[in-house]
């Protein structure tokens, strides 16, 4: 496992650490063997020069580094590491993160355009929001417009969200973005990436990233393309992945409708509500049936709690603003709140309370 963070760290490519984790077992026999007969193979002689630029004792300031900013990783061979991933062309052999790893959702990618419209963001919130309460966590890129505001709404539905980077993990690109990169850590969510630390957001990272996104998910959600557009690279390796796509339809005379417009007429499932997803798969369908029944069990509650369980359907609300809505004291809302949460009807994520 430690030869594979090695591997990634001195900068080499996916092929490369194949070819030694098929022929090598130890990291010093690779160093050796590359000594000895670098110059007769071409892969090796490759290998060799990138090795030969990165000496253990770097290395070991590297994994110091790694400890003083709280980064971890995973391999191919660790158990975290994500089924779904291991069946995609050209898998990452190692992810750095920095959150908590969990891989048991139904992970639902979305998409679209940095500049995305009023449009664009309001139908993204409206589709994620109807999400709450599922097994469901959403990944993205954590780029400008739809990547961003698809975590934050993912966040703000009380929903696990995983943004995969194209820099190291290190690095915060773009700095608008640094509060909602720290959101995601702090509220049990992950950041991922596969480039080794101090990777620079080069452009050709974020296409050959995309795969991860799609790769990690069940399904990938595209909010406004234009004809021509970076996130319809996402689309084709969902479509090699085997992966389902859904677009939001958009105003015909707009350019950043063009793309999921298209999209939708060469066969993509259209996306007007959460219910287009959840119908379409037996195991979402069969948690909205439990849903339905959990949620019949609420005739005990008494007035105050039926109160508080009305305004929580409505929207997931912090106890202080239960208290104002209600007319009461915090104190009589928190041991509400609490008798509610022993029950397994309401539950409280980052101080704001959901149905749940």
């Amino acid at each position: 496992m430690e030869n594979l963070l090695f591997y990634n760290f001195a900068g080499l490519m996916n092929k490369e650490i194949k070819y030694l984790r098929d022929n090598f077992y130890a990291l010093e026999d690779v160093l050796n063997y590359c000594e000895e007969y670098g110059k007769e193979d071409p892969i090796l002689l490759k290998i060799k020069k990138k090795l030969s630029k990165k000496s253990l004792e770097d290395f070991k300031k590297y994994r110091e580094y790694m400890d003083e900013k709280s980064i971890k990783y995973f391999t191919i061979d660790d158990e975290i590491y994500p089924e779904s991933l291991k069946l995609i062309d050209d898998y990452p052999f190692l992810l750095y993160y920095k959150g908590s790893p969990n891989f048991s959702k139904f992970n639902i990618a979305v998409v679209g355009s940095r500049k995305a419209t009023d449009y664009g963001k309001s139908s993204l919130r409206k589709i994620i929001g109807e999400f709450r309460g599922y097994n469901i966590a959403i990944v993205s890129g954590l780029a400008l417009g739809i990547d961003k505001y698809s975590h934050e709404a993912a966040l703000d539905t009380g929903l696990y969200t995983a943004a995969v980077l194209g820099q190291g993990i290190d690095l915060i690109y773009p700095q608008a973005n640094r509060k909602t990169y720290e959101k995601i850590v702090e509220n049990g969510g992950i950041i991922l990436s596969e480039y080794p630390l101090g990777t620079p957001p080069l452009p050709y990272n974020f296409p050959y990233r995309n795969r991860i996104i799609s790769g990690l998910s069940r399904c990938v959600i595209i909010i406004e393309a234009k004809e021509k557009s970076g996130t319809l690279i996402t689309a084709s390796y969902a479509l090699d992945q085997d992966r389902d796509i859904f677009c939001l339809p958009g105003n015909i005379t707009s350019p950043y409708s063009m793309g999921t417009n298209k999209l939708i007429k060469d066969g993509a499932g259209l996306l007007t509500s959460a219910k287009d997803i959840i119908d379409f798969y037996d195991e979402l369908k069969f948690e909205t049936n439990k849903k339905k029944k959990a949620f019949k069990d609420i005739s005990s509650l008494s007035d105050k709690e039926l109160a508080i369980y009305n305004i929580l359907m409505e929207n997931p609300t912090s106890s202080d603003e239960l208290a104002r809505k209600l007319g009461l004291a915090i104190e009589d809302i928190s041991s509400s709140l609490t008798m509610l949460e022993l029950r397994d009807i309401v539950c409280e994520i980052s101080s704001i309370w959901y149905i749940k």
